[in-house]
């Protein structure tokens, strides 16, 4: 009986570490939200595919939707290091006690369905680092194809 307990856990741990590892995505959108002031307000979707959409509201410098083909190479490491940072075990809302503040929005998209986390900006450092990733990838300019208005 001594023995199955330890062999129940790596049997466990195993399952579970081999589902983590299974779990890949396909997308990501990150919105910033706006603010009792000037705060951008904008959205930014990421796809393996290597598609890059922006969508800038208001107090951006280019508004409506606009497209930029990247490449699967080109968002691959990205995703990858996303990954890495297992950010499916994070919670899906951090409370905040700002009224005011904007908010820092993530939606995940796996093969298995997606994971949303609210007020990502006071939630783990690793998501602001991802966000501050997607905004590097997400910086409008003239060559990006305008979609609508």
């Amino acid at each position: 009986m001594k023995n199955i307990i330890p062999l129940l856990c790596m049997l466990v741990c195993a399952a579970v570490s081999s589902f983590a590892q299974q779990q890949h995505i396909s997308a990501i959108s990150m919105s910033r939200t706006p603010c009792f002031g000037k705060c951008k307000v904008y959205t930014v979707t990421v796809d393996e595919n290597g598609s890059v959409l922006y969508e800038g509201k208001i107090f951006v410098k280019y508004k409506g939707l606009y497209q930029k083909q990247l490449g699967k190479k080109g968002v691959a490491g990205f995703f990858k290091s996303v990954e890495q940072y297992h950010i499916d075990t994070c919670q899906n809302k951090y409370e905040s006690d700002m009224m005011d503040g904007p908010e820092l929005n993530y939606v995940i998209t796996y093969q298995y369905g997606q994971k949303e986390i609210v007020n990502a900006q006071i939630g783990p450092e690793f998501l602001i680092k991802i966000s501050e990733k997607i905004d590097a990838l997400a910086k409008v300019d003239k060559t990006w194809k305008k979609l609508k208005k």
